[in-house]
């Protein structure tokens, strides 16, 4: 498996967060923040090592996860038909893992910032990347809709995908809109837009596979 200069620079951007908070040791919490309410309100806990931890592995699991997965993939060889999209899109998970790493350790800090005009923006532009490049992810057992009928059948795969590309950028505008609706109203317009982009593609798989059997 070949490392390039990208992945290298992948992992030192997972590693900021880590490092910061390092840095910054003595001044975080011993029991640090890392879950929040609709309220922007903290509901969850963890020890500052743990917590830190966490941080190194969110940081540096998805790029290595990402590297090593293709490798091992049974459909490896379908990786080249799109190479530019799957660079771009660890190079967005990459990113969107740091920005949630620095939040945590900047709230830590005692910089009280909203959680969900920093979240639920930066989740919904995920969600519009990915499905503005949902219909060029060719069939592959590690990114994309997995489901049973997806995976069975390559026609399935590339219908299923085309379709829920622009589902997917239109639930991350709803989900970037969301931003700005009262504490109460944010959180089940998420859950919404994400039950929508997960449970009708899997259906609408189902039909095609069902379909063209018959």
């Amino acid at each position: 498996m070949k490392w390039e200069r990208k992945d290298f620079f992948m992992l030192l951007i997972g590693l900021i967060p880590t490092i910061v908070a390092l840095i910054n040791y003595n001044k975080l919490p011993l029991r640090m923040g890392t879950h929040f309410n609709s309220y922007n309100e903290v509901d969850g806990y963890m020890d500052r090592p743990a917590a830190i931890a966490m941080l190194l592995f969110l940081g540096l699991g998805l790029p290595l996860i990402l590297k090593v997965a293709r490798r091992v993939d049974p459909k490896s060889e379908n990786y080249t038909k799109f190479e530019g999209v799957y660079e771009l899109l660890r190079w967005a998970m990459t990113v969107f893992m740091l920005i949630v790493g620095m939040f945590l350790v900047v709230y830590n800090l005692g910089y009280r910032l909203n959680v969900k005009m920093v979240t639920s923006p930066l989740v919904g532009l995920l969600f519009m990347i990915l499905g503005n490049f949902m219909g060029k992810i060719r069939y592959n057992y590690t990114m994309g809709i997995r489901t049973p009928w997806t995976l069975s059948n390559e026609t399935v795969w590339r219908k299923t995908h085309r379709m829920a590309g622009p589902m997917w950028m239109a639930a991350g505008a709803v989900m970037i809109l969301g931003a700005f609706l009262p504490g109460s109203w944010s959180l089940p317009v998420t859950l919404t837009c994400v039950g929508v982009v997960v449970l009708v593609p899997t259906a609408y798989s189902y039909w095609l596979h069902r379909r063209l059997k018959a």
